[in-house]
């Protein structure tokens, strides 16, 4: 016996709602957002979805296609739809910062062991601003010193410097290190020389391994307390117009080396870069931005692996 199945793919396009919102419009009327029949999308939320989502969600939860790229993305969007859907609970344990210089914004995120729970940024011309910017922020969430995170580059070595002046003992993380620190003679725990060996065969630079334990986190797979990255953190809009932390995060690419262990497109455009991939993918210009939300984010979560600083130069590394 021969069994015959039709497959019906109904997409957001379909509700009736929202039919009926674009035939308001089409005839020059101003959409009711009236509801046809409810539970289904509506025409309000609809709209909101479309200006507001990446073009990889759209592709999934709008159009109803299977994005053919999911597996190769280093968060899959159905890791972030079900982190959208978590709240971050429990006392603040880290802040990420990365600060700016130029153009690009200074951002803050602060991190319990569930999740993400508050997210904040602005452009800060007048860089002198950071460190009380970002004592303000601590003292609200109660977040120790010694578990907020600076990235060293754009700035970030002054500002840590100036807290410390301060006694603020603040840890500066440099993304252009080796994933681990370099092997130095000494006494050093054996569990903690097999974590070191194992994070050198996973990923290739520090960059890699900081967002690696982000994804890491979203796993639904990982062994550990699902992670949150509520909606209203998840897809806040920027104050300069660019993409909201979910739309830094969707499109980067997962990649390994030769040797199996994860990589990053470059930050930037590198004009010497050998391989030709690189050459023409950098984080930046597939963002559409610098990802400076998401690397905050990237270095609160780094702060929760409990890593043990090294120091170097007069800060944390």
């Amino acid at each position: 016996m021969r069994y015959y199945r039709k497959i019906i793919k109904i997409t957001g396009h379909d509700s009736p709602n929202v039919r009926f919102g674009k035939a308001q419009l089409a005839a020059g009327i101003e959409p009711t957002d009236e509801i046809i029949i409810p539970g289904v999308l509506s025409y309000s939320e609809y709209c909101k979805r479309m200006e507001l989502w990446d073009p990889i969600r759209k592709c999934i939860s709008i159009d109803a296609e299977f994005y053919e790229g999911e597996d190769a993305l280093l968060f899959p969007p159905l890791w972030l739809n079900a982190a959208e859907l978590r709240r971050a609970v429990g006392p603040a344990r880290t802040m990420g910062v990365d600060s700016a210089l130029g153009g690009d914004n200074t951002s803050w995120a602060v991190a319990s062991d569930s999740g993400i729970m508050h997210l904040e940024s602005r452009k800060t011309p007048d860089t002198s601003v950071i460190p009380s910017l970002t004592l303000g922020i601590m003292s609200r969430y109660g977040v120790r010193a010694e578990n907020v995170l600076f990235d060293y580059g754009g700035g970030g070595k002054v500002h840590v410097d100036r807290l410390r002046t301060m006694g603020h003992k603040v840890r500066a993380i440099l993304f252009g290190s080796p994933a681990t620190a370099e092997k130095r003679r000494g006494l050093k725990p054996l569990e903690q020389r097999n974590r070191d060996d194992e994070v050198r065969m996973v990923y290739k630079n520090r960059r890699a391994e900081i967002y690696g334990n982000v994804r890491e986190r979203l796993d639904p797979k990982a062994l550990t307390t699902p992670f949150a990255i509520p909606t209203d953190i998840a897809n806040k809009p920027r104050l300069d117009g660019g993409p909201s932390l979910r739309g830094q995060m969707a499109p980067i690419p997962l990649w390994f080396d030769e040797e199996g262990r994860m990589y990053l497109p470059p930050k930037h455009k590198k004009p010497d870069a050998v391989n030709k991939t690189d050459s023409k993918i950098n984080l930046v210009d597939l963002i559409g931005c610098s990802p400076d939300e998401l690397e905050a984010v990237c270095l609160a979560v780094f702060g929760l692996s409990g890593r043990v600083a090294r120091s170097t130069a007069g800060a944390i590394v």
